[in-house]
């Protein structure tokens, strides 16, 4: 077997030259690159840093505010949700006391048929269905009994919830009131100016000393020759 020679290409000093040289620009060209990528991320930095910085922080009282706002919310939402509660339970007790009432209603009428039956033919098995009637009837009204305070109970926390629903709206409505009340106070009031083109009208309408003068002077023949006029006439 012959072995097979390698073939090698012949490499210049210029074409080496060239080599080196094209690897320093890849070389240099991914390392201004990766420099410009870790700048931009560098002021991307620094830019949320002092958006940070600048943004103003709410004060302590602001925040309590908010918070008290918050809860005073959350607490109307809580006293209509105990109200609807209330109102839902009492109409299921409400609904299990009619239907115990009609239970109760069949039982007493079955109690008074197996009655007069033992009054009829007072035989044992007439007595056993008088007694279990009478059983079945004693249940069935401490049942009622026990339902009948559930309903009374329930009824109780109704109207305890409905007054206390009806105390913070009208709380609300109060403070409402007072803020609208406190920010109208607080405005500037403006100052009533006095126009001075009033009383320069009413200088002009006063007369003066020497008009008045003028007018008895002008006056006095006008009378003088009424009262010769009169005398003649006379």
């Amino acid at each position: 077997m012959v072995k097979k020679k390698r073939v090698t290409k012949k490499t210049s000093k210029k074409g080496l030259k060239k080599a080196v040289t094209k690897t320093l620009k890849k070389r240099r060209t991914g390392i201004k690159g990766i420099s410009k990528k870790t700048a931009k991320k560098a002021t991307g930095r620094v830019a949320k840093k002092s958006i940070r910085k600048t943004a103003v922080k709410p004060s302590a009282v602001d925040e309590h505010e908010q918070a008290i706002a918050k809860v005073s919310a959350q607490l109307g939402m809580a006293h209509a949700k105990e109200v609807t509660q209330c109102e839902k339970l009492l109409a299921k007790l409400q609904l299990k006391l009619d239907r115990a009432t009609a239970k109760q209603r069949l039982q007493r009428d079955k109690k008074t048929a197996a009655a007069q039956k033992v009054a009829e033919k007072p035989t044992q098995a007439a007595k056993n269905q008088a007694r279990r009637a009478r059983e079945s009837l004693s249940l069935i009204n401490a049942t009622l009994k026990e339902i009948r305070t559930e309903v009374k109970a329930a009824k109780t926390a109704l109207m305890t919830a409905k007054s206390a629903q009806k105390k913070f709206i009208a709380r609300e409505k109060q403070l409402e009131k007072f803020e609208r009340d406190w920010v109208k106070a607080s405005k500037p009031k403006r100052k009533i100016r006095r126009r001075r083109r009033q009383a320069t009208v009413t200088e002009a309408m006063t007369p003066t000393v020497e008009e008045t003068k003028v007018e008895v002077t002008e006056s006095e023949p006008a009378e003088l020759a009424d009262s010769e006029i009169s005398r003649e006439d006379s």
